[in-house]
């Protein structure tokens, strides 16, 4: 069920900090299925997707905490990147997609850094459990 045929069987993990961006680019055929899932859990930014054949470019902005789903042309037909600035200026009024954002010309948005992601590990169970050494039961 959901947006997806099957579960996914895999997690990419990116971190993109603020000026790196990400150059332009159709994900793999070899690896990566029809279905791409990204979830943005840093700061929204501006993803832009370009047709491959007619050069028409699209700017996307993905908000922070969203879901995009890649799929069918935008997968196949478009490159997508990030370019390499600190911000985007948002270009919407109130009335138009991005109501949180808008300011009377649009909005300059910052990238805050992405929170972090902490790997744990259970503890250890303790491979001796009796601290007694002496096995005699009796005194």
């Amino acid at each position: 069920g959901g947006f997806m045929p099957d579960p996914p069987d895999q997690l990419t993990v990116n971190e993109y900090l603020p000026g790196q961006g990400i150059a332009p680019h159709v994900d793999s055929t070899d690896t990566i299925a029809d279905f791409i899932a990204v979830v943005s859990l840093g700061s929204a930014c501006v993803m832009n997707y370009t047709h491959c054949t007619s050069g028409r470019r699209y700017p996307l902005l993905v908000h922070r905490r969203s879901l995009m789903v890649i799929h069918g042309p935008a997968r196949y037909d478009y490159t997508h990147h990030i370019a390499k600035r600190k911000g985007d200026l948002v270009q919407c009024t109130r009335d138009q997609f991005c109501p949180a954002l808008a300011g009377p010309d649009g909005d300059n948005l910052v990238p805050d850094p992405p929170p972090p992601l902490t790997p744990n590990l259970s503890p250890k169970p303790d491979p001796d459990p009796d601290p007694d050494p002496d096995p005699d039961p009796d005194p």
